[in-house]
Formats: C-alpha cells, sequence, structure tokens
C-alpha cells in the first residue's frame, strides 16, 4: 500500500475511534443528571402499613404517596442486604470451623510453614 493511503486509513480510524467515544462520554454524561432505578428479579415483599419501632426513633415503612419504583427499590436492596448477612453469618461458622481444624493439625504435627525442609 502507499503511504498516502496508509496515513488517511490512520487518520479515518482515529477519527471514527474519536467520534465513538465522544458519543459515548455524551450517553454516559446525559444519564447521570436522571436517576435509575435498581432493577431486580426477586419480586418486591409485601410491606406493611404500620410503623415499625426499631431502636429509640420511630421508622415509618408506609409508602404512602411515594413513588412505586422506589419502594421497590428499597424492598429489593433489604432483601439483598438480608442475603448478605446470612451469606457473612455462614462465612463465619465457616471460617471458626478452619481456624479449629488448623489448631488441631498444628498441635498434631506441630508447627509448619509453606516450605517444609526435603527428607
Amino acid at each position: 500500500m502507499k503511504p498516502a493511503l496508509i496515513s488517511r486509513l490512520y487518520f479515518a480510524t482515529w477519527l471514527m475511534l474519536g467520534t465513538i467515544a465522544s458519543g459515548y462520554f455524551y450517553y454516559l454524561y446525559q444519564n447521570v443528571s436522571r436517576p435509575q432505578m435498581a432493577q431486580s428479579s426477586v419480586p418486591a415483599p409485601a410491606q406493611p402499613a404500620k410503623p415499625v419501632k426499631k431502636g429509640p426513633a420511630r421508622i415509618e415503612t408506609s409508602t404512602g404517596g411515594t413513588d412505586p419504583g422506589i419502594s421497590r427499590a428499597i424492598a429489593n436492596m433489604r432483601l439483598e442486604m438480608n442475603r448478605l448477612k446470612k451469606s457473612l453469618e455462614t462465612m463465619g461458622r465457616e471460617n471458626a470451623a478452619l481456624k479449629a481444624h488448623v489448631k488441631n493439625l498444628e498441635a498434631a504435627f506441630g508447627p509448619t510453614t509453606a516450605s517444609l525442609p526435603r527428607e
């Protein structure tokens, strides 16, 4: 290929990439100003209509007059938090079991490291 053709193709390629990047950044910054609703495949649970007392302050859990999308997003976040809490508790129990197992192994074989001397 001729050097003039190569330089034109090179310039056209960079121009196209710059246009795509500009469009992408425009799209990103246009969406920043609008709030986005969280989506989940888990259906939102029914929320109680009565206030629930948690700690010293009363928190109103009724969603009267609020956006149903926000209520759904809050319910999904609560479900996710409960799932993560259960997962964290399970991992804590597993960690305690592993520590006990390592302690038993060290008691039986003595403290060991990753690099054992060759026999």
